[in-house]
């Protein structure tokens, strides 16, 4: 078992903890004990976020860290600061930033791991509407979707390369942000939660996005689709939950919970919220 801890990676056998962190003067690539996010990917590398908010690899079977910083800085790059890892399941790692966009780790297992960046300032098929990114995607079909704070993007991976392709730009006449997504696979679609209250659902299939509707006056900060009941539940930046049906997506109950935004809904196994 691994524990990322304010005092290293912590490794648990079962018997006897190990910790690995950095001290002062020595060649370790780590450079901050604190470590608030980790990820397992499919090469059997951790990839772990300090609070420095720099990404590192570590090596379990020679205990030493990579910096991503370091990849980025060979490559003349600027510096970048990182707000979140991504494993997603087809085994590709995502790392969202700061406000800068987000790169894809390729070649994860090599020594030397490559980095594609998606951004505002660049172009083609690494564009980015914003660069305030908010969350990355991976539906059942393998493709990436990135909510940003002024649009919606979709990245496909043909080979070794990507296109991102802007999604439901003629639908609102000012840019929106995409702030949450889930999947309904039952139903070949996939949820969107907007800034201004919207819930859009794309239908997989077909490639067209079949329902849009206002459900709120404020932010969709959340959206879950029950696996127990037939409803989607919205957590919503007004303090409210509400509940819609799935057929027709008609508000069956608005529950306010707090005067503070509520940030996220998840139900577990027994239903509960």
């Amino acid at each position: 078992m691994w524990f990322g801890t304010w005092d290293g990676l912590n490794r648990f056998d079962g018997h006897n903890f190990i910790v690995y962190k950095s001290y002062m003067g020595d060649r370790s690539e780590l450079k901050n004990n604190r470590i608030d996010q980790m990820v397992d990917d499919n090469s059997g590398y951790l990839w772990v976020k300090a609070d420095d908010q720099q990404i590192y690899r570590f090596d379990k079977m020679t205990g030493k860290f990579l910096a991503v910083s370091k990849i980025l800085n060979d490559n003349n790059k600027n510096n970048y600061f990182f707000e979140k890892l991504v494993l997603h399941k087809d085994g590709s790692i995502w790392l969202i930033t700061k406000n800068q966009g987000i790169f894809t780790i390729v070649g994860s297992h090599q020594a030397h791991p490559a980095l594609l960046h998606f951004a505002a300032r660049l172009s083609g098929g690494f564009k980015l509407p914003a660069d305030k990114t908010n969350f990355v995607y991976c539906d059942n079909l393998g493709q990436n979707w990135v909510g940003t704070d002024a649009g919606m993007v979709l990245i496909r991976k043909k080979g070794s390369s990507f296109t991102a392709t802007n999604m439901f730009n003629q639908r609102f006449c000012s840019p929106i942000g995409f702030i949450s997504a889930t999947e309904d696979a039952k139903h070949d679609r996939i949820l969107f939660a907007t800034s201004k209250g919207y819930l859009i659902a794309f239908n997989e299939i077909s490639a067209n996005c079949v329902k849009q509707q206002l459900i709120s006056t404020g932010q969709i900060n959340g959206v879950r689709l029950s696996h127990k009941r037939p409803v989607i539940y919205c957590s919503t930046s007004l303090g409210t939950l509400l509940t819609l049906s799935v057929s027709d997506w008609h508000l069956i109950q608005t529950t306010t919970v707090d005067a503070n935004p509520i940030l996220s809904v998840y139900e577990d196994h027994k239903g509960l919220l």
